[in-house]
């Protein structure tokens, strides 16, 4: 804001000044109270990640284990 402040100094009038003086503090008090709104995570389902993993790993290496057996009956 200071510098914001000295540049303008240099080229507006004291009325002007004072108006865009003002107008930056209440912009400045306006951005420290405002809080952002919270958003929810699109890919929050509520489900543990490490849950989520590893019952793809599990699933995966049933199916894994499936497809080896039947091809060592079909030998």
């Amino acid at each position: 804001m200071s510098t914001l402040r000295s540049v303008v100094d240099d080229r507006a009038n004291s009325v002007g000044l004072s108006r865009l003086i003002v107008a930056v503090e209440t912009l400045t008090r306006f951005m420290k109270d405002a809080k952002p709104a919270e958003q929810d995570d699109p890919f929050d389902d509520g489900v543990d990640p490490h849950e989520k993993l590893m019952d793809i790993v599990t699933r995966y290496l049933a199916g894994r284990s499936k497809t080896i057996a039947a091809s060592v009956l079909r030998r």
